[in-house]
């Protein structure tokens, strides 16, 4: 057989925004409320209140009462690490807001809505995601107070109000010495496994062992890639609120454990307050209320009306009784304690120190708080795990990230049909893909270019999908709010992408500098041009066509350099074709200043586009008097290249986006060696700070769909005699046109469908190569480009039609008639098409596409040694002629890369009032997840995002041979 297939550097720093600032209206500073995913929208209302009864045969006191109403965008067919959009009207407005809706700061916010992922239709805390200390383990807010707000909590068990409760049994080691504190109070987890977790957070308060996912937890100021999903939400002051909220499955969180067969809910609690009785059941037994009869919980799975349950004490580890407690009255300052409201005015931000306890996000399981939340169940769709039940081998599909998204959901359905062989994804960049197909040392690729001079073999390419790359972003404009209408011109990618920024004045400077000990003469440096902004936020060009983001943003790698890829791309080459065919941005990389006197880093200037491999070219080494240890020992470090550091894959990106992490090694890491010795190395910052942010990366347009990124619009066209009618006035650099101040005359475009299909529709096939190339010079200067999306990309599956084993070539065969037969319906649902793709369809004008994809299986089922002409018409293949080896252009060779419930005595009360108002069927955004790996991909991530560029792993799977 044929095949044998086997800037300157800064120290990370914690920003605090000590500003007292209004939350004018709904949209939150932590996200987006985006288009709503595909699925199934459901709202809920619940009638919250806060109410005191002060002595035992006393008058019950609302405090508070609101109707809160909760909408949550998608709720079926969710994927792992999907963003849903949850928001809400009607809660108590927040005070001392956190930045970071997702650390352990804001536990400490006042009344947040509090948003958890909990197990079962029917949760109880002890199955909510939440493993902050902070949390789950309450000590006295004063070691000497014994009456903390949760003993006072009128609606709690007396189990729960013990002086010592839910503590493990026997205790552990790692608990405080209850002499220290005058109460505590736990609340394990409950794994799926059936595990009692006591152990939380990163301190010794957790009483135990902790869940293995929440070592992904951090504080605001830690470097976390993930942040965990438990979400102290604020709420504006006009009660409203939303926040994109990240669902995790069993790969990512396998103690919680949710998956399409172990349900799961989403949980919202609005924070109120504690319902305080100054502790009369606990000081006087004998007046203690009789209990409340539970009440029914309803047939309904959906419905989220369930029992006005309080914190369960897990019957494995019963809390001491109260009758081993000191009964002594309560002190005024408890009773006052536990009656409080917010010290923080509405809107105001980040003073934990001042927060009243018994309002903040801490106390989200004691029962007062409890009883007024909302309840969602959610769905999740089955991964490509379930392909373990196939009763075929998988066959290996190499390549293009682009397909990650598609093939996450194509897979599962295909598993569900025992009689076909299912395909693995293994993802790689395309132009190593290509080579390894070229060689034999792999039996099928997903790429999109192809290859230099042809194949030396007879291989189909068939198109499998019409998506492309995005530029997705998160950035937060002058008033520390989401920034959602981001427009970018190739000059301006250009730019991110040239090293062209300086990032500090320090870089103007001029050095004549001798490294110490060498005895080379003096080196000399002078800038390249002093015209050069700091970054892109101050930068006229980005100015005029981006008002309101203004230039107060994190400058950690952030806005000097566009987050990109390290290895070899077919999306890179795709990025740079784009640029070149831009006449502004080609003169610019020439050597032509911009219209405001900005040149090209003189490392890049005429550099020749398009790609497949983007260089990093300055060689500018730090100045001498840097005080920095990770520049002073030996001046090697290139400040410019440091900040535009790229990353192993587009999925890496894409994380580094949402999570706002910028790719500069900004920071100095000190690593200690074996013999106890230190040395400093680049490293990257920490996540950005909400408020500030400002990260643009190059991803993949189907990834940032699935999380619910912002993406850029990009520029098609220039009228450059519109523009010059509008600012007519004169420039000191007239061959780049006029100084403008607006986006007259440009034409820009979101990545949409109609877009797509716009792009689509200028798509000719090229005999030379047996592709659909997109026509990019036609893009930036016809009229049927005007509305076309530029970062439009063609994805192939190429298969050989000779030399593959007979059970290979029917199994890729089925492949690609199950893409186009079967795969091409947009959807969430396993086997349909996600969002960021254009269905293969004559709808579409996709038609001859599809035709011919359906006759290269033919040619791949039959390996008869022939590739289909794209005039095929009756599904008869017809034989290219294939070159000889001798005069075929080598292939170029690649880098290798990756690929990279409760009981006990409650007080008789009114039952908060919990209804389903909507069950509506949602169409917009949708997820999927990557195939195959599972958790080790994942692991594979993290690390490439902790180390950026440094390491360069081949993400090497399992491999066919042939003769099967």
């Amino acid at each position: 057989m044929r095949r044998s297939i086997g800037g300157s550097i800064r120290r990370s720093k914690t920003v605090a925004l000590l500003v007292v600032a209004t939350i004018a209206g709904a949209s939150c500073i932590a996200g987006s409320a985006a288009a709503a995913p595909v699925g199934s929208a459901v709202t809920k209302q619940v009638t919250a209140t806060r109410s005191n009864q002060l002595s035992p045969n006393g008058p019950v006191v609302t405090v508070d009462t609101r109707t809160v109403t909760l909408n949550v965008s998608a709720t079926t067919n969710l994927r792992n690490q999907q963003r849903i959009t949850v928001s809400w009207s009607g809660a108590h407005p927040t005070g001392s807001i956190q930045s970071n809706f997702n650390s352990v700061e804001a536990i400490d916010d006042e009344y947040p809505m509090v948003i958890l992922q909990c197990r079962g239709l029917n949760p109880d805390p002890t199955t909510c995601w939440s493993p902050y200390t902070g949390s789950r383990s309450q000590l006295s807010p004063g070691r000497s107070i014994v009456y903390p707000p949760w003993r006072l909590d009128r609606y709690a068990t007396l189990a729960d109000r013990a002086q010592y409760a839910n503590e493990p049994t026997p205790s552990s080691a790692h608990c405080p010495d209850i002499i220290d504190y005058g109460a505590e109070t736990r609340l394990p987890f409950k794994a799926v496994d059936g595990t009692v977790y006591y152990g939380s957070g990163g301190a010794d308060t957790g009483c135990g062992i902790k869940p293995p996912e929440s070592n992904n937890s951090y504080a605001a100021s830690a470097p976390s890639l993930v942040p965990d999903n438990a979400t102290y939400a604020p709420t504006a002051l006009d009660g409203t609120g939303s926040v994109l909220f990240s669902l995790t499955d069993e790969t990512a969180n396998a103690s919680l454990g949710c998956s399409a067969k172990v349900q799961c809910s989403l949980v919202a609690i609005p924070i109120m307050g504690i319902s305080c009785d100054d502790g009369y059941p606990l000081t006087t037994p004998a007046a203690t209320p009789t209990p409340t009869p539970t009440p029914t919980p309803s047939a309904d799975p959906t419905s989220s009306a369930t029992p006005p349950a309080a914190s369960p004490s897990p019957t494995a580890t019963p809390s001491p009784t109260p009758a081993a407690d000191p009964v002594e009255p309560v002190p005024a300052d408890d009773e006052a304690n536990c009656e409080a409201s917010g010290a923080m005015p509405p809107g105001s931000f980040s003073q934990p120190s001042f927060s009243k306890y018994t309002v903040t996000g801490r106390l989200w399981s004691s029962a007062s708080n409890w009883r007024n939340r909302m309840v969602v169940p959610l769905s999740f769709s089955p991964t490509s795990g379930s392909c373990a039940t196939s009763q075929k081998e998988a066959v290996d599909v190499y390549g293009s990230e682009l397909l990650i998204q598609a093939t996450g959901q194509w897979i599962p359905k295909i598993c569900e049909n025992t009689n076909e062989a299912p395909f693995k994804h293994i993802q790689t960049g395309e132009p190593l893909a290509r080579s390894q197909l070229d060689s034999g040392s792999v039996e099928a690729a997903f790429v999109s270019d192809p290859p230099d001079g042809g194949f030396s073999e007879p291989v189909v390419q068939a198109p499998v999908a019409v998506t492309g790359f995005a530029i997705s972003y998160t950035i937060d404009n002058a008033k520390h709010q989401p920034y959602h209408s981001l427009r970018l011109t190739p000059r301006l990618l250009a730019k991110l992408m040239t090293e062209s920024y300086l990032d500090s004045d320090h870089y103007r400077q001029t050095y004549t500098y001798h490294i110490p000990g060498s005895t080379d003469p003096p080196q000399y440096y002078k800038p390249f041009d002093s015209h050069q902004p700091l970054n892109i936020t101050v930068d006229p060009e980005f100015i005029a066509l981006n008002p309101g983001v203004g230039s107060s943003v994190d400058l950690d790698g952030g806005p000097q350099a566009l987050l990109s890829l390290a290895s070899n791309s077919d999306v890179i080459s795709a990025l740079t074709s784009y640029i070149n065919a831009d006449p502004e941005a080609r003169s610019w990389l020439d050597g032509t200043p911009d219209p405001w006197g900005m040149r090209v880093n003189p490392n890049y200037q005429g550099i020749s586009l398009p790609t497949n491999s983007w260089p990093l070219l300055d060689t500018w080494n730090g100045p001498p008097d840097s005080t920095d240890p990770c520049i002073n020992p030996t001046l090697q470090n290139t400040p410019l290249t440091l900040l535009a550091s790229p990353l192993q894959r587009l999925v890496a990106i894409e994380q580094s986006v949402r999570v706002a992490q910028g790719g500069g090694q900004t920071a100095c890491s000190e690593i200690q060696k074996e013999d106890g010795s230190l040395y400093t190395q680049p490293a990257r910052s920490g996540p950005q700070v909400v408020g500030r942010r400002f990260v643009i990366g190059l991803t993949s347009l189907a990834d940032a769909r699935r999380y619910d990124d912002d993406v850029a619009s990009l520029q098609t066209q220039l009228d450059a005699k519109a523009l010059a009618k509008k600012f007519p006035e004169a420039t000191t650099y007239p061959d780049e046109g006029p100084l403008f101040t607006d986006d007259t005359a440009r034409t820009f475009v979101q990545p949409t469908t109609a877009s797509l299909k716009a792009a689509a529709a200028m798509l000719v096939h090229d005999d030379s190569t047996m592709t659909w190339p997109i026509p990019y010079s036609a893009m930036e200067s016809t009229a049927k480009g005007l509305h076309a999306y530029p970062g439009t990309m063609v994805v192939y599956a190429d298969i050989p039609t000779s030399g593959l084993p007979h059970a290979d070539a029917v199994a890729y065969s089925q492949m690609l008639n199950f893409i186009i037969n079967n795969g091409e319906t947009p959807g969430t649902a396993a086997g349909q098409l996600p969002d960021g793709y254009l269905p293969i369809t004559s709808a579409n004008g996709l038609g001859a596409l599809a035709s011919y994809t359906l006759t290269a299986a033919a040619a791949v089922a039959s390996q008869g040694a022939t590739v289909p002409d794209s005039t095929t018409s009756n599904g008869t293949p017809v034989t290219q002629q294939i070159a000889d080896q001798s005069e075929q252009t080598a292939v170029q060779q690649s880098s290798p890369q990756s690929a990279a419930p409760v009981t006990g005595s409650t007080p008789a009360a009114a039952t908060p009032t919990i209804k389903d108002v909507t069950t509506v069927q949602a169409v917009g955004k949708t997820s999927s997840i990557s195939t195959e790996f599972g958790v080790a991909a994942l692991v594979v991530l993290l690390c490439l995002l902790l180390v950026g560029p440094i390491a360069v792993p081949l993400l090497v799977l399992s491999g066919r041979r042939g003769g099967k």
